[in-house]
């Protein structure tokens, strides 16, 4: 009875081979301890079964489940790029902006001396969608980039 604990993925963005917890649900070893920890509080609480215990049971999986589907969330997302392929199935762009916004912080941390030079990954590709997300995502970035200038007084319009 020698399960795995991890098992190993790669990050779909980066490439990266990370850990991830094999167990994202309540399994029939944490439905065993429930039911013997809420049989032993409700022995020595009122020194046989009672109705309680049931409580204590729901208590422990509900709490069990909440706690193990919150490690397995963490550990999903990439420790590298910060690709979370959870929010990347509900809206791309949020997912987009959260590589961006993690890539521009590692790029802007100083480790030692000097920042962190990281490349940019290029993406090619010939789904019309996914070229959609890709310039909706730059043209925002340019607007921010545009408006800091603007408002440090750098932003020159030249005429031609």
């Amino acid at each position: 009875m020698n399960k795995q604990k991890y098992s190993l993925a790669y990050c779909a963005f980066c490439k990266n081979q990370m850990k991830i917890f094999a167990v994202k649900n309540v399994g029939i070893k944490h439905l065993f301890i429930a039911l013997s920890l809420s049989s032993v509080l409700s022995y020595a609480f009122w020194e046989m079964m009672h109705f309680y215990s049931g409580l204590f049971f729901c208590a422990y999986i509900i709490a069990t489940e909440f706690f193990l589907r919150a490690r397995w969330r963490s550990k999903i997302i990439c420790k590298n790029c910060g690709f979370d392929p959870i929010l990347y199935k509900k809206n791309q762009v949020a997912a987009v902006e959260a590589v961006k916004a993690n890539m521009d912080d590692r790029k802007n941390r100083v480790y030692g001396l000097k920042p962190l030079n990281l490349p940019y990954r290029v993406i090619k590709t010939d789904n019309p969608k996914a070229k959609e997300i890709m310039l909706a995502a730059e043209n925002k970035e340019n607007q921010k980039t545009a408006n800091n200038l603007s408002q440090k007084g750098q932003l020159v319009e030249k005429s031609i």
